[in-house]
């Protein structure tokens, strides 16, 4: 991938995230300086429990222009949540529905104080395009 300095918002949709996804981010974090808005929604994800916060914390390392994030049906846990938002402090606007990993607790909210317009997992999918695509037929193979 080549440099895109001028590059400030991109939406990715992923069928099946491995591993090697974290590595795309971190090209993507480091080819697009002026990135304000990121969009990376999963339909599944495989990694382990090692691997469930390599993508938060590329965002954490990579991204510290983002203004809005969403992360749709990421297995981030709190730790990678915490990466994005110490390393990310231009944040206004954070989407992280059906993130079923994430514990939103005290600490977390007061982490989240500074954040404008948020999404946390319980909250309705109804307005997210992205989440139409999910439940189709196509998709009926996940147990959400």
């Amino acid at each position: 991938m080549k440099k895109w300095p001028l590059l400030e918002e991109i939406e990715l949709i992923w069928g099946w995230c491995s591993p090697e996804f974290s590595d795309l981010c971190q090209t993507i974090g480091l080819s697009c300086p002026r990135l304000k808005h990121f969009r990376l929604n999963e339909l599944y994800s495989g990694r382990g429990s090692d691997e469930n916060n390599s993508i938060a914390n590329c965002i954490g390392r990579t991204m510290p222009n983002l203004r809005s994030l969403q992360l749709t049906y990421n297995m981030m846990t709190n730790e990678g949540l915490h990466a994005i938002l110490e390393g990310c402090p231009l944040l206004k606007s954070l989407d992280v529905r059906m993130c079923r990993k994430l514990t939103i607790d005290r600490s977390i909210m007061r982490e989240l104080e500074k954040i404008n317009n948020l999404r946390l997992p319980e909250d309705s999918s109804d307005n997210c395009k992205f989440c139409d695509h999910v439940r189709s037929p196509f998709c009926s193979c996940f147990d959400w």
